[in-house]
């Protein structure tokens, strides 16, 4: 008994030693929380020559949360739809809006609100899990009311700028991100494909879409102004504005 906790303790000594890796150009932080893809770093540490023990690699599993968050997401999302509109949701949208959900938890917070992986399918990004799921009719979980205050300005925001819009609308807009467009390099437009689609474009996507939020007010002032004085010949756009 006191062997494997010895071992415990040697395992968990060098876990948190690892306090910062560079995975992808990014330093992954140690969390306690893991919302940041693990799995490179799950890697790392077990091929290290002091990790080679079943102990530590008891350590590292855990529940996967992530994976039930999403699940929970995707159903707080189908049940408000349903209450709302008086409609099943169909999953095109859905997976649209967890997308969605995703890149604004990142450009509200810095952080993923699920770690799962999207896929560059034909009609946008896609979580297989919650493909599956809603073929099933399993998408049925509570999302508790502590993640729901948590997260209340981002959901509340998806849903009001997204769910009301018409699913080839979303679709298009799915089409514009740049983690969408560099994961389906080499396929036509509407061709299959099963591409995972990666973190730190997505991360891209959102610093974007955070940039244009931020050069909203000039560009509205700019437009008001030729408005108020159409003799002005209008100046060309200014790129990134």
């Amino acid at each position: 008994m006191l062997r494997r906790f010895a071992a415990y303790l040697r395992a968990k000594q060098v876990f948190t030693s690892l306090l910062s890796l560079h995975f992808d150009g990014k330093v992954i932080p140690f969390s306690e929380s893991w919302h940041v893809s693990d799995q490179s770093l799950i890697i790392k540490i077990l091929n290290d020559k002091y990790c080679k023990c079943k102990y530590f690699f008891l350590f590292l599993q855990r529940k996967d949360k992530s994976m039930e968050k999403v699940t929970q997401i995707a159903s707080y999302f189908l049940d408000r739809y349903q209450k709302q509109y008086g409609v099943v949701m169909d999953e095109i949208k859905l997976q649209k809006l967890l997308y969605f959900t995703q890149r604004e938890a990142i450009i509200r917070t810095g952080e993923l609100m699920f770690d799962v992986e999207f896929r560059a399918w034909k009609y946008g990004p896609v979580i297989v899990e919650i493909h599956n799921r809603y073929k099933s009719n399993d998408l049925k979980e509570e999302l508790s009311q502590e993640s729901q205050e948590r997260w209340k300005e981002c959901l509340d925001y998806v849903f009001s700028e997204f769910a009301p819009k018409k699913t080839m609308n979303l679709v298009s807009l799915a089409h514009g991100e740049r983690s969408w467009i560099k994961a389906r390099e080499g396929y036509g437009k509407y061709e299959k494909s099963d591409v995972p689609m990666k973190d730190s474009d997505i991360f891209e996507d959102a610093k974007y879409r955070q940039q244009r939020r931020a050069s909203l007010p000039i560009r509205r002032a700019i437009n008001s102004f030729y408005q108020q004085h159409p003799e002005i010949h209008r100046l060309p756009i200014i790129h990134g504005l």
